[in-house]
């Protein structure tokens, strides 16, 4: 005779199948945000007349709209995540990923750099939003002995995402050429669409906090925050570590792709190979530092 399942085996099925379709959703998130972002990079830099110098300020002016929006809004989605149901959120964030994706096919067709330049921004804008939903939810999902580990499967699924598109990116500029790269447009589309299905998957759990303001002057809210934050050393300590990695990040993603340009004479194909390597071994540090966690949470 086999056991019936306890009560606490299903709500951690039921948990896992939440947390399997954050993770998801998520993946097309990071997956599609750099197939964008690199078509707009390899087609942009590569379109004839433009020079070194030129080329150089675009790829500053992609980095810093990229970068932008976490910063303005980000407190602002804080708020939205506590105020609403997270999943919620999340939906609407997809579902204007939908209307985003289809901007950025009009921008891939049309080549124009500034329109791609705000399908990136607006893009961003739609990511800052979704980012404090997506982490506060694993608290909400996965039961304390599977945090650990369900924060570093987490963001090891990121970057993949984040190498997957990138390669793609590669391989489909290289493929498809100038003229005929507004076809990946369609592929972001249905993608996006994608994502809203399964984020309705998700269960929608009451907000945490209904009554919160909401703080549309971000320097308020961050000035409020960073002080909070500082009478505790090891969130303190936690949020310089990754400041400290993304910067490396924004300094490295560049300077790589010149290097491999003008240097080692790389194609946009090679180029995001030489990128997928980089993370790749972010990817693996981020499955070891959950698994050597295990139950521990600090």
């Amino acid at each position: 005779m086999t056991n019936a399942p306890t009560i606490s085996q299903t709500q951690e099925d039921y948990s896992l199948k939440n947390y399997w379709s954050l993770f998801f959703v998520q993946l097309q998130g990071a997956f599609s945000d750099n197939l964008f972002k690199f078509l707009v990079i390899f087609t942009s830099i590569d379109i004839a007349g433009v020079n070194e110098a030129q080329r150089d300020f675009r790829l500053f002016l992609i980095a810093a709209v990229f970068a932008l929006p976490f910063i303005l809004f980000s407190m602002t989605s804080g708020c939205l995540a506590d105020r609403y149901s997270k999943a919620k959120v999340i939906t609407w964030t997809k579902r204007a990923e939908i209307l985003i994706m289809s901007i950025g096919l009009l921008a891939l067709t049309t080549l124009n750099f500034h329109i791609m330049l705000g399908v990136i921004f607006l893009m961003s804008v739609q990511s800052a939003v979704f980012g404090p939903a997506k982490y506060s939810s694993l608290p909400e999902i996965l039961p304390n002995h599977k945090l650990s580990w369900g924060n570093g499967i987490f963001s090891l699924g990121t970057f993949f995402g984040i190498i997957a598109g990138g390669v793609a990116a590669g391989e489909l500029s290289t493929y498809l050429g100038q003229k005929q790269v507004w076809k990946c447009g369609y592929i972001l589309i249905v993608l996006a669409i994608i994502g809203a299905l399964i984020s309705r998957l998700m269960e929608r759990k009451p907000a945490a906090n209904p009554s919160k303001k909401i703080e549309w002057k971000f320097w308020n809210e961050l000035r409020k925050n960073l002080k909070l934050v500082s009478k505790n050393r090891v969130l303190s300590l936690a949020i310089l570590g990754c400041v400290y990695f993304w910067l490396l990040g924004a300094l490295y993603e560049p300077t790589l792709l010149v290097f491999g340009k003008d240097a080692l004479g790389l194609d946009n194909n090679q180029i995001s190979i030489m990128r997928a390597c980089m993370a790749i071994g972010i990817a693996l540090g981020s499955f070891a530092a959950g698994y050597l966690s295990g139950n521990k949470i600090e």
